[in-house]
């Protein structure tokens, strides 16, 4: 199994994992094979180095869930992917319904692929991965080991898009109470998973070059102390307006930038998970 490259700049924040599965949409939780005493983490309840575990749904297509996974260290995360907790979790997290042709063993993913591995660009204060979130992820092709080049490019996207309003968000603006920094999280792809190379293609495979997914989330808050929702469909790309603001904002950075993709997701922390000190 390939391991995970850490860049050279490191921060003192969690690792992410995001595993996709099919979890059909009136079904709150997933199956698990043998019998857990929660439901909720299955066969994760005594992984060692699991900060934080959340499920998310993409809001086009309920059934299309993830598990949203904070790890301590990569290590923690390369020692799960060799046990046997691993191998119960992801057999019972299918991707397609199981109504279905699941094909052949051959076809099986491997362990790598169904984790789409997420490090932090900065140790900066953000908000957690929770409620209503608008993924995005751009693809910059490039030399290989080149972490210089990276760093640049990943700038050039910051300063294009950190600061991007698309046509619905206003309220961000208008509201003191919110800090739009603290609402844009700027991750690093460190492992990709299968919806990657769906999304952009296989990695390139001549020698030297390679590519950098920088992704940014974006957090869409209540509109005020009432606890109205946000009116965050007005500023993903599903609204013609702000589709069409997000491919203007985007081309200014096209290159280094050649593709790009966004997700909206309802994500929710998985209660009683971690346990308190008191348990």
């Amino acid at each position: 199994m390939a391991r995970l490259k850490e860049r050279s700049k490191q921060t003192s924040k969690d690792l992410i994992t995001w595993t996709r599965f099919h979890l059909p949409q009136g079904q709150e939780w997933p199956t698990w094979s043998a019998v857990h005493e929660d439901m909720h983490v299955g066969p994760l309840a005594d992984v060692r180095g699991i900060q934080r575990i959340s499920l998310g749904r993409t809001v086009e297509e309920p059934q299309k869930a993830a598990y949203v996974i904070a790890w301590g260290t990569v290590e923690d995360l390369e020692k799960f992917q060799d046990s046997s907790a691993c191998v119960e979790f992801l057999r019972d997290l299918t991707l397609n319904d199981d109504s279905k042709d699941p094909g052949s063993e051959d076809d099986a993913p491997t362990v790598a692929s169904r984790f789409l591995t997420l490090e932090h660009v900065n140790g900066i204060p953000t908000g957690e991965l929770e409620g209503r979130i608008t993924f995005t992820a751009y693809n910059i092709l490039g030399k290989e080991d080149d972490d210089a080049t990276v760093w640049k490019q990943y700038h050039e996207v910051n300063n294009a898009l950190g600061s991007f309003f698309p046509p619905g968000s206003d309220y961000l603006v208008l509201h003191r109470q919110f800090r739009w920094r603290y609402l844009i999280i700027w991750f690093w792809v460190l492992g990709e998973d299968q919806w990657v190379e769906a999304k952009f293609g296989k990695r390139p495979q001549n020698d030297g070059q390679g590519r950098t997914i920088i992704c940014d989330v974006r957090l869409w808050p209540s509109t005020g102390l009432s606890g109205d929702p946000a009116p965050e469909s007005e500023g993903a790309v599903a609204n013609p307006a702000a589709r069409e603001a997000w491919n203007q904002a985007v081309s200014n950075v096209m290159p280094p930038v050649t593709a790009w993709v966004q997700e909206r997701w309802d994500v929710r922390k998985v209660p009683g998970y971690p346990a308190s000190e008191e348990d």
